[in-house]
């Protein structure tokens, strides 16, 4: 499985500012469009994390759906290593949020 383990680029426990978002997005984004053409699963890992935000997430995660078609990502993108339920409930907020933010856009 192509695994992106968060805390390997982010250099901390907590994913809280945007700016690590935007940080994070750019430097993933060669290796998901990578697995995207490739047709290939990949898994982003919250493992060893303490807090993770919707800002984190809206900047780097939810970005995604910008940029590639929303049933691809659904698809191909698995989540795992959650160490908190706060950690779940930020990251489906952020992709309510990506998800609506694409259909309002995109019509």
């Amino acid at each position: 499985m192509n695994t992106i383990k968060i805390k390997n680029y982010i250099k901390t426990v907590n994913a809280e500012t945007p700016e690590q978002g935007d940080k994070f997005y750019n430097d993933i984004l060669p290796q998901v469009k990578e697995f995207i053409n490739k047709e290939e699963q990949f898994v982003f890992n919250f493992d060893q994390l303490g807090t993770v935000t919707t800002a984190f997430l809206n900047n780097s995660i939810g970005r995604l759906f910008n940029d590639f078609d929303i049933e691809v990502l659904k698809k191909l993108m698995l989540f795992t290593g959650f160490t908190n339920h706060s950690q779940v409930n930020s990251l489906n907020l952020s992709l309510k949020a990506a998800l609506t933010l694409v259909k309002v856009t995109k019509k």
